[in-house]
């Protein structure tokens, strides 16, 4: 039996306080997204989305799932903003096990903060110990 998640309803009280071009900005968005049939307008759905919403670093991807939920590994990353040396340090040192943000996205599809995350994973692979490049959010 495949993975199903439970589908969220759509979150209206977000919208409520968004002005007329707010509101058109994210609809635009939206259009570029269901667009996108290549990496190329993805990564430019990922640029706009950054200019859109106040974050500093943008990057996205595909993960792929086993059958329980479970991470087994990336299909695709496009990185909008972040430094390369920064994502090579990443990946090589495999911090995407540890991430407390990249877990919790496996298992809660939402906008993650890495400040809500203040509780360290022990370990040598600490992703806490990569220095996160300036004005990373």
């Amino acid at each position: 039996m495949a993975y199903a998640r439970n589908k969220r309803p759509f979150p209206r009280e977000l919208f409520i306080r968004l002005s007329k071009s707010e509101c058109e900005g994210f609809i635009e968005l939206l259009h570029y997204t269901a667009e996108s049939y290549n990496v190329d307008d993805v990564k430019s759905v990922l640029v706009r989305f950054q200019s859109l919403f106040p974050f500093t670093r943008v990057i996205g991807g595909l993960a792929r799932l086993g059958p329980t939920g479970t991470f087994e590994g990336f299909t695709n990353v496009l990185n909008a903003s972040y430094p390369e040396e920064w994502l090579r340090l990443y990946w090589q040192k495999g911090y995407f096990d540890v991430d407390p943000v990249f877990q919790t996205a496996l298992q809660k599809p939402d906008t993650q903060h890495w400040a809500k995350h203040t509780t360290p994973t022990p370990g040598r692979n600490n992703v806490s110990s990569l220095k996160q490049p300036k004005n990373s959010g």
